[in-house]
């Protein structure tokens, strides 16, 4: 019978207000930590995936960078370079230059709206 009542005893001390509220804020405070790792993780893989994506254009500019250099580098691509940046030709070869007028390349401002005035006096055959 003592048994009993000592379980009794250890059963309503267990599942009192007080020892479910101790749980309880003992389960926030273990929580807490637990979702700052969380969000510490998922902003750590986004910041990955975006080390990624500059990594991948990176790697695309080198190789073109590659690519270009190694133009360059060649006889004919380093003639061509020549040609384009100095507009020089070599012996025995004839250059042409074709300069654009600019003044034919500037498209001319739309016409001024016609004032209240400009109307009545074309109303009236004034003009």
């Amino acid at each position: 019978m003592e048994y009993l009542k000592k379980r009794q005893k250890v059963k309503r001390r267990l599942y009192s207000k007080i020892t479910v509220a101790g749980l309880v804020i003992l389960f926030l405070l273990l929580i807490r930590p637990t979702w700052s790792m969380y969000q510490k993780s998922q902003e750590t893989k986004k910041n990955l995936r975006e080390a990624e994506r500059e990594l991948s254009t990176l790697e695309m500019r080198k190789a073109e960078l590659q690519r270009d250099l190694n133009y360059v580098k060649s006889e004919p691509g380093f003639d061509q370079e020549i040609r384009d940046k100095f507009g020089v030709a070599k012996k025995d070869e004839t250059m042409i230059v074709i300069v654009r007028d600019e003044e034919k390349d500037v498209v001319p401002p739309p016409p001024p709206k016609p004032t209240v005035w400009a109307r009545f006096k074309s109303w009236f055959g004034l003009e």
